[in-house]
């Protein structure tokens, strides 16, 4: 029977690596069945550096949590591991505080454009 192995040192690695393996999978639609195009395929793979990551800047640019999370699902996808999140600066304060509401209520740009924890 096929089989597939995949090593990795560490739980992210072997995320990573499952990322990879998804990615070479391909579908046959008259078989309806799953395949491996180039078999067998070696791939040695680590990360240059200890992150790879994306900066989304919604401080001044709100962008629906909706599409955040499609952008966290890219980034699982390209296996970027760490997400900026410029989400304030002294333009904007579109962030909901529990310790200090006030800052959303007056510097948000609109009470439809502000973050909170739900």
């Amino acid at each position: 029977a096929p089989t597939a192995r995949l090593q990795a040192t560490t739980s992210f690695g072997a995320l990573y690596g499952l990322e990879t393996f998804a990615q070479l999978v391909c579908y046959d639609v008259k078989g309806d069945s799953f395949f491996i195009e180039d078999t067998p395929v070696v791939i040695m793979d680590g990360p240059v550096f200890p992150w790879r990551g994306l900066l989304v800047d919604t401080a001044r640019h709100y962008l629906p949590v909706s599409f955040l999370r499609h952008v966290l699902d890219g980034m699982a996808y390209d296996r970027l591991n760490v997400l900026h999140w410029h989400i304030v600066d002294s333009e904007s304060f579109p962030y909901q505080s529990n310790v200090f509401p006030q800052l959303s209520r007056e510097g948000a740009y609109g009470t439809d454009f502000i973050y909170s924890l739900e």
